[in-house]
């Protein structure tokens, strides 16, 4: 399996998991607003706490892209990523009120979590918070490093970018493994 961001981080509560033979995270982590850096740092605090319940009481939806944060989410969605964003564990925060199913455990597939120094949420602490819900798998970092790979940026989003189509071979190389 191979996801980004929280395609990366949600195994441990489908209940196909066993199906899975090996995940790549590409920019997994949990999102744990302590382990956040530059300005999602700030914005986060005020996008759970300010944004999203206002935003979903009069429009219905957790308004984020006005802030810079990504997409819009249903309000119900919104509810639930403040919730496992609160603290450290990340959706481990819900199990039992919004989520019901814990699989974590379970999970002994490989983990890999492909990270960038340059991402503000995808941070070194808050991709080790994500592995750490994988007890009984074993977990690889790849850190990379924009400056030494010869980019200005890589961030959450840009590997994907066909300017950033060098890093492609490294998730490329983890499938192969």
């Amino acid at each position: 399996m191979i996801g980004h961001s929280a395609g990366g981080q949600l195994l441990g509560i489908n209940p196909l998991y066993s199906k899975v033979h090996q995940v790549i995270a590409v920019a997994g982590s949990t999102g744990y607003i302590k382990g956040l850096k530059g300005k999602s740092k700030i914005l986060a605090p005020v996008m759970f706490n300010l944004v999203f319940p206002i935003s979903s009481l009069i429009k219905g939806y957790g308004a984020t892209q006005f802030i810079g944060m990504g997409e819009n989410l249903p309000k119900l969605v919104a509810k639930q990523w403040r919730e496992f964003c609160s603290q450290a564990g990340y959706v481990k925060n819900a199990i039992g009120k919004t989520v019901h199913h814990d699989f974590h455990h379970q999970i002994v597939c490989p983990v890999t979590s492909i990270w960038a120094t340059d991402d503000e949420i995808a941070t070194q602490a808050n991709v080790k918070d994500l592995l750490r819900l994988y007890p009984n798998a074993s977990t690889e970092m790849i850190e990379l490093d924009p400056v030494s790979l010869g980019f200005k940026a890589i961030g959450h989003m840009l590997i994907f970018k066909k300017s950033h189509q060098t890093l492609w071979p490294l998730i490329q190389q983890q499938i192969k493994a």
